[in-house]
């Protein structure tokens, strides 16, 4: 699997594939033929090869390129709507 990770503090936000093809531009992502913006090259870092935690979600695990850290303050959207 690839992380993308913000440089600002290692917050995983998006997972890909080993297949996908992910490049960094410089205003965006791009996992395939998907534009992801507000993620520019510049404020990101792209890791592959890793193994993601089986309940990753965006925002919910940090990650320094080695190991996972569950973000304490996380807050499961869906589960704050529905609940």
């Amino acid at each position: 699997m690839k992380t993308i990770t913000l440089n600002s503090d290692n917050r995983s936000v998006l997972i890909a594939q080993d297949t996908d093809t992910v490049t960094l531009e410089a205003d965006h992502v791009k996992r395939n033929n998907e534009r992801i913006y507000g993620l520019p090259r510049d404020a990101v870092t792209l890791h592959e090869g890793v193994t993601v935690p089986n309940n990753w979600s965006s925002s919910r695990y940090f990650f320094d390129g080695t190991n996972w850290v569950e973000n304490q303050v996380w807050v499961d959207a869906h589960a704050a709507l529905s609940g």
